[in-house]
């Protein structure tokens, strides 16, 4: 990785060569996390190809790090140390290193060894709490309890990977610091020996000052900087923790104070993980999306390419191609005309076209999937960057003084990030509310109980927390940077504040992972409560038939001969009153609402025959009780062999499969699962019982946890040979440039999950070329003559120039 480029002026204005095509920085990168992170790869640093996905797995999963081999890369840094050493020979000034510092620059002093050791000083000043430090008695003895004050320090995947960054950027050779100090940082992190940094005091320019100085500290053996050895949990003295190394205390030379404080590799490094984390939840709001619209019934043609290529946006295409191209082959999601006999007993009426919760997904999302394309590009060029000032340009023997320490950039993506997630998370309270609510749940039972609703509400608190949770993303989503202020003698009278975005946006991530946790437990419960009317409507409807072929037409009875076709017509009409009954009637317990549904029927039955009340009576009581009996039956055998997935398109099959079968997070039964009800009367133990809050949880733990790097997890092997989760067709190709689409470049393991993504990295005119246009006449296409047209007039493909670099290629449902 990164071990052989040609010498192309590193140290020179020239942007560096990228590992892959400028108009796919960060496609490939992505790939490779689930191999990193299984094979143990080492992310070898050489200042040009550092990606995502290896800050993820160096910071998260702590995967090995080395600098390269590459000689040319340690001879720059050494160059600019010489050029340093040079200057510093023929007296120049150069800020400082015999300068003082920001608004002090006006100071002078030959004392370089000292002047590092006062910017220390001085940037040691933010506070940890005793706990954080290891300390948990007052210097008396005293037992001191801070156990209502949070964390003032930093997680340890935040500081690892502000380590490896502000390595790979020291090693473009810009910043006269030398290697030893870059070894150093390297052993730390091989080891597990991660300073602890304070949460808060950085502004963000100039850089990541106050934490970076905690690095610094740590390596200059600083007996008051706290290191937290990872593999015992212990916190030890920064001395102690180098003797324990075999390394020696280093002493800062000219410039190294500041070349190793002046950069942005805490916010890079937490704006890098949250990117990552919110690709993730990105994706995550297509599947979700998927769910709900099998869950609601709602019709695929919403999501029909001639909507959005007669609109074509980059964002709102990609969107609706995964969102239609997942529904192709799902039981649930049907088309408005096709409903009458799929929903039969959910509804009273319905409207002629879904609600904008799921009809506007694609204009929803798609906008937020072009935002997130940028605030990739801004973290992926940030972490290739030299952030530090002055600059030596060794190649030119020149010293510039500049602000690349600025981490606007930073800010800029996280607030980008933060309002995708804020209108992500907007929809999926939109949706999920519309699926609790009955009236608008297309016939679901109210607050998604399986049991009586009159002793069940399932749901009902889930609503109401999703309400609270969508407040508190709503208040996260301010702008810091409307609040920055003047600072240091008004010498930084410019901050970023970047790294303070990068703490709000990482809240906002695990606000919207406890929606999507939340929105997705209640999913599975929808979809099981859809499947289960299925079965019950397909067990009932031959048992109401014979009764009403016996009361109407009694064996014997001499008008039966020639009359096959008046009974099917009478058995028809009846079931379709009492199925639009039955939806009425939802609201009622099982008994009640069996009733109410016959009683309001039994006027089709008079329409279409004459009838004693006797008769009457009898069809009405053998009805109620047939209906009653086959939906206690029907809902005992569905709790104990669920028949959901049949029913399912591939990708919600994937996750309701996860959830169901590896997070063993089963059906709510109602009351019943209540961990104190009576559990006599059931075959579950009262031990097994979980409240609906620790089952969100386990949802919520899987979706955030280090162990699964995207949200399908450990089923990826298992889900390649089958469902192919992204919904290409085995011979579709896809290449997104820029990463423009989460789901293609933004997620580690696609690969493992369909053959569509190929060519990983290539440019837009080698895989079209290649391509050759679009095939037409396949099995699972959209083969019809105005497709063929729209594809010959270029409707249908997309240019590299058409969607201002955007380069899309499809060969698949649509282009």
């Amino acid at each position: 990785m990164g071990e052989d480029f040609p010498r192309m002026g590193c140290n020179s204005h020239q942007r560096p060569r990228p590992r892959f095509p400028d108009n796919a920085p960060m496609l490939s990168s992505f790939f490779r996390l689930g191999d990193v992170v299984d094979k143990r790869e080492a992310v070898i640093l050489d200042g040009e190809s550092l990606d995502i996905n290896s800050v993820v797995a160096v910071s998260r999963y702590k995967a090995p790090t080395m600098t390269t081999s590459n000689k040319y890369v340690r001879s720059r840094v050494e160059a600019s140390v010489e050029t340093l050493s040079e200057k510093l020979d023929r007296n120049e000034i150069i800020y400082g290193v015999n300068t003082g510092f920001g608004g002090s620059a006006d100071t002078h002093t030959n004392n370089h060894v000292s002047l590092q050791k006062a910017l220390l000083q001085t940037l040691n000043s933010a506070i940890l709490l005793p706990q954080d430090r290891g300390m948990m008695r007052s210097d008396s003895g005293t037992q001191m309890d801070f156990s209502e004050i949070r964390s003032h320090s930093m997680p340890t995947s935040w500081v690892r990977a502000a380590m490896i960054i502000r390595c790979n950027s020291l090693l473009r050779g810009h910043s006269g610091v030398r290697f030893v100090l870059i070894d150093h940082i390297i052993e730390l992190l091989k080891n597990g020996m991660i300073p602890v940094i304070p949460l808060r005091g950085s502004i963000s320019a100039s850089g990541d000052l106050t934490p970076l100085s905690y690095i610094a500290g740590a390596l200059e053996g600083n007996p008051d900087i706290s290191v937290m050895n990872e593999k015992t949990g212990e916190v030890i003295a920064a001395d102690k923790a180098l003797d324990k190394l075999g390394l020696l205390p280093i002493q800062l030379g000219p410039k190294e104070g500041l070349g190793l404080l002046n950069g942005t590799a805490f916010s890079a490094g937490a704006g890098a993980l949250v990117v990552f984390d919110v690709s993730q939840l990105l994706l995550l709001s297509h599947i979700l999306t998927t769910m709900g619209s099998e869950a609601l019934g709602a019709g695929r043609e919403n999501y029909h390419p001639f909507i959005s290529n007669v609109r074509p946006h980059d964002g709102q295409r990609e969107t609706a191609h995964c969102l239609f191209n997942f529904l192709g082959d799902s039981k649930l999601s049907t088309a408005i005309s096709e409903q009458n006999d799929q929903f039969q007993g959910t509804h009273t009426h319905k409207l002629a076209q879904t609600r904008y919760a799921l009809r506007t997904s694609p204009q929803w999302i798609g906008p937020q999937v072009e935002n997130l394309t940028l605030a990739l590009q801004q973290v992926q060029c940030e972490l290739n960057s030299t952030t530090d000032n002055p600059l030596i340009d060794s190649n030119n023997s020149k010293v510039y003084h500049g602000g690349n320490f600025q981490a606007v950039s930073i800010t800029t993506a996280m607030e980008k990030a933060q309002n995708a997630m804020q209108m992500l998370g907007k929809m999926i309270f939109a949706q999920c509310s519309e699926i609790i609510n009955p009236d608008t749940s297309n016939g679901l039972p109210p607050n998604l109980s399986i049991d009586d609703p009159s002793l069940s509400f399932t749901c009902k608190g889930l609503d109401i927390n999703m309400a609270a949770y969508m407040s508190e993303l709503a208040y996260l989503n301010h702008p810091v940077s409307n609040h920055i202020q003047s600072a240091e003698m008004h010498n930084q009278s410019l901050n970023s504040l970047a790294f303070i975005s990068c703490r709000y946006a990482n809240d906002a991530v695990e606000i919207l992972s406890m929606m999507a946790a939340t929105y997705l437990y209640v999913l599975c419960q929808a979809l099981d409560l859809r499947a289960f009317h299925l079965e019950f409507v397909r067990n009932a409807r031959g048992s109401i038939g014979s009764i009403t072929r016996e009361v109407v037409f009694p064996t014997g009875n001499s008008s039966l001969k020639n009359s096959d076709q008046r009974i099917l017509k009478i058995q028809e009409t009846l079931w379709n009153e009492l199925m639009h009954h039955w939806g009425s009637h939802r609201m009622c317990d099982l008994r009640q609402r069996c009733h109410l549904s016959v009683k309001y029927s039994v006027g089709a039955l008079l329409e279409h025959c004459s009838l004693g009340e006797n008769a009457i009576g009898e069809w009405k009581k053998a009805v109620s009780n047939a209906l009653e009996k086959s939906y206690q039956n029907t809902r005992v055998l569905f709790i104990r062999e669920p028949s959901t997935k049949k029913y399912l398109c591939h990708a919600s099959r994937t996750f309701y499969a996860h959830v169901r079968e590896h997070l063993c997070v089963p059906l709510n039964e109602g009351i019943i699962d209540h961990p104190t009800y009576d559990t006599d009367i059931r075959e579950r133990s009262s031990q097994s019982k979980r409240t609906i809050g620790s089952q969100v949880n386990s949802r919520k733990l899987f979706l955030r946890s280090q162990s699964s790097p995207i949200i399908f997890g450990s089923n990826a092997q298992r889900l390649r040979p089958g469902a192919k989760l992204f919904g290409f067709q085995e011979d579709d190709h896809c290449v997104c440039a820029r990463t423009s689409y989460p789901f293609t470049g933004a997620l580690p393991n696609i690969e493992r999950f369909t053959k569509g993504v190929e060519a990983v990295g290539e440019t837009f005119s080698s895989v079209s070329s290649r391509l050759g246009g679009p095939k037409q006449g396949e099995k699972g296409k959209l083969d019809t003559a105005p497709r063929a047209k729209m594809v010959q007039s270029r409707s249908y493909w997309t240019s590299p120039t058409r969607h201002n670099g955007f380069a899309v290629a499809r060969q698949g449902n649509y282009g």
